[in-house]
């Protein structure tokens, strides 16, 4: 019983530091951008170019003025908060990891087994 009232806390600890690490991002963010939207904008538009995406209709008008949104903030919350359940040891059972389908539901990657089929993962990227 001790055992799962300390990982509880653990969680529960786990969780607030997210929590105040990203609302720090958020608030911070936020205002350098209201102080130096133009460093902003070019530190912003940096970062995205570092990560290799070269989408030519996707500008930074789309994106920029969502980055430091409380609504952001939930959204990675939200993410962040159910890979904290995720734990992988080697000869283990998987994590049942969610999953989000193009409709947009949520699933469980257990939701996918079929009978004694294995399931295969592939990862990739349309950018």
């Amino acid at each position: 019983m001790s055992a799962l009232l300390i990982k509880r806390v653990t969680r529960c600890v786990q969780k607030g530091m997210i929590f105040c690490s990203l609302f720090l991002y958020v608030v911070v963010g936020k205002t350098l951008m209201f102080l130096a939207p133009q460093t902003m904008e070019t530190v912003l538009k940096s970062r995205f170019e570092m990560t290799g995406a070269q989408v030519p209709k996707f500008q930074y008008d789309d994106w920029g003025p969502t980055v430091f949104t409380f609504k952001f903030l939930w959204s990675v919350l939200q993410i962040m908060w159910l890979r904290l359940e995720d734990e992988a040891f080697l000869g283990q059972t998987a994590p049942n990891t969610p999953v989000v389908d193009m409709n947009g539901e949520l699933h469980h990657i257990w939701d996918y087994f079929r009978g004694q089929r294995p399931l295969v993962l592939t990862f990739g990227s349309c950018t």
